[in-house]
Order: structure tokens, then C-alpha cells, then sequence
């Protein structure tokens, strides 16, 4: 199964000064989005390792993937991974959140 396209670069919250040490210009925002959620509260989270994980769902199982299509995944992450996501049986929860539709709508 082809699961995606590359995993996109995340941006940085503040431009770097590439022209002196590389650091952070703390005021000056990488996007105009990002000065505008500037006043609202924030939840920040670190990437201890570096990895980059998608947790995908394919209407039938969780399936997950590195930041690429290629990308190897330690087995030990998976079975971690496979432990925590398939307790949230995500098939119950998405029909409950999408429910099917009548078939009088379907027919439509």
C-alpha cells in the first residue's frame, strides 16, 4: 500500500540570522500564520531522537510510516506504537464520529 507523500519540513517559529551565528531572531516569525497565533496559548512538545513517524488510518487498520515512503521504522517503536493505537479500536470511534449513511440518502 502507497501510503504518502513525503513528510514536510516543519518550519521553525523564528527566522534564523544566517548572515553571523545561525540563531533564532526571537520577534521575527518564518510565516505570517505564525505571528498571528503568537497571543494564543501553546502546547510545546519535543523530538527527542529525531524520528518522524506518520500515524495513518486506512479505514481499516493503523498503519504507520517514517517520514517517507522508504523510511524504516525500529521494531521496537512499532510494537510500542502497535500497543498504544490499537486499544482505541479506531474503526468504533470513526463510524461513531461518521456514521454511514441511510441508504435513502445514498440513493439520491
Amino acid at each position: 500500500m502507497k501510503q504518502s507523500n513525503k513528510y514536510h519540513k516543519i518550519l521553525s517559529l523564528f527566522k534564523r540570522n544566517m548572515a553571523t551565528d545561525g540563531k533564532f531572531i526571537i520577534g521575527e516569525w518564518t510565516t505570517p500564520e505564525l505571528e498571528y497565533l503568537k497571543d494564543n496559548q501553546w502546547v510545546w512538545t519535543e523530538k527527542v531522537d529525531g524520528t518522524n513517524i506518520r500515524i495513518m488510518w486506512d479505514g481499516v487498520d493503523v498503519v504507520f510510516g517514517g517520514r517517507s515512503d522508504n523510511a524504516q521504522l525500529p521494531v521496537t517503536l512499532i510494537m510500542e506504537l502497535d500497543k498504544l493505537f490499537k486499544r482505541i479500536e479506531p474503526r468504533r470511534i470513526f463510524f461513531e464520529t461518521f456514521p454511514p449513511e441511510p441508504e435513502s440518502i445514498k440513493a439520491k
